[in-house]
């Protein structure tokens, strides 16, 4: 028994345990009342003892819990007592270049810099429109279908149109250049092509990708001028 008691860590269980073997060996003399008492002591000693937990050694701050000598900390807290206040920046992941995390709130949250969106603000707002989508155009009332693509432009905050086509191109494929005005909303400065000089602004749908431009063609001479419309729908 001797060899048993040795296996608890603790001192104090181990000189419990010393004490029950001994008592164990004197029980031996005892009556039966008598022994059935000893064991009944020892049984609601070692109930006791049980159910003493582990203690904090610093204790737990900010309205941490103490669970097994352990502190469980409340969120927004972190460290052996809970005494370090988490940044709540860091979960978010704002990115440190094009944002700054608003923590006035109850909820954190990050805000981007002009250009940029995103959870963490880590995406342009160019990357959204980049792609190749299936063109229609109405131009004063004549009509057309060609594919074009959106790249990006040699700006910040802008894309380039290229494959461009109208119903007085003739064919003549032209590259015109948006420039951002808000994450969705774009502005086509004038821009003169070898048809004239085109201009006009257009929308960013999210939920299907697709785009809605208007825009105007004065011809080379200055005496004509085209209205059209054209939906691009992401391939």
């Amino acid at each position: 028994m001797d060899f048993i008691c040795t296996l608890f860590a603790s001192e104090f269980f181990y000189y419990l345990c010393i004490k029950f073997t001994t008592s164990l060996h004197i029980m031996k003399h005892l009556s039966i009342f008598s022994r059935l008492s000893y064991l009944l002591f020892f049984v609601l000693l070692f109930g006791q003892v049980a159910c003493i937990e582990k203690e904090c050694p610093k204790g737990c701050e900010n309205g941490g819990t103490c669970e097994n000598g352990i502190c469980n900390c409340p969120e927004g807290y972190a460290g052996v007592s809970c005494e370090v206040k988490v940044n709540p920046c860091f979960a978010l992941g704002c990115d440190t270049l094009h944002s700054t995390c608003n923590t006035s709130g109850s909820t954190p949250f990050c805000v981007c810099d002009e250009g940029w969106e995103g959870e963490d603000c880590s995406k342009t707002w160019v990357e959204k429109y980049l792609g190749t989508y299936n063109a229609s155009e109405t131009c004063d009332g004549t009509s057309d279908n060609f594919t074009i693509e959106a790249l990006y432009a040699p700006k910040q905050n802008a894309f380039t149109l290229k494959y461009f086509h109208n119903a007085m191109s003739a064919g003549v494929p032209a590259k015109i250049v948006a420039d951002l005005s808000s994450t969705n909303n774009f502005i086509i400065t004038p821009q003169p092509m070898s048809f004239g000089t085109v201009s006009g602004s257009g929308e960013y749908y999210t939920s299907n990708r697709s785009m809605l431009i208007y825009f105007t063609i004065i011809s080379l001479a200055g005496n004509d001028t085209t209205r059209c419309e054209l939906t691009l729908n992401r391939q």
